[in-house]
């Protein structure tokens, strides 16, 4: 079921469509900003476009975790648990008043521009 509420990241608000789209402006900035790029150096990886999927959860704290990363390389994959992990408390969704269980799934492209 839809939540009332959608989750809230820090500094977001106005109506539902306002909040979501604040949303995915400072989480993309999030994870820009805080994934270690010199990833890529350290894994050997070559020159080209990555893809990363990435399952993530919020509860009713509003504490965001992901439950599951795939990408190409284990080393990605451990960066963006980390990035997913340390993403500042959010507001929790709510149905009915009540805070809810919400998940998300996205895919983050990751571009290696040079090799070693």
């Amino acid at each position: 079921k839809l939540a009332d509420t959608p989750v809230i990241y820090p500094g977001c608000s106005g109506s539902y469509e306002e909040i979501r789209a604040c949303n995915k402006e400072n989480f993309i900035a999030y994870v820009k900003s805080e994934f270690n790029h010199n990833v890529s150096k350290e894994a050997g990886l070559k020159k080209g476009d990555y893809k990363i999927q990435v399952t993530m959860h919020v509860n009713k704290a509003g504490r965001v975790f992901a439950s599951r990363v795939v990408a190409p390389n284990n080393n990605l994959e451990k960066e963006m648990f980390r990035v997913v992990n340390s993403t500042p408390k959010v507001t929790a969704a709510t149905h009915g008043g009540q805070p809810v269980v919400s998940s998300l799934q996205f895919l983050v492209d990751f571009k290696v521009e040079q090799t070693q």
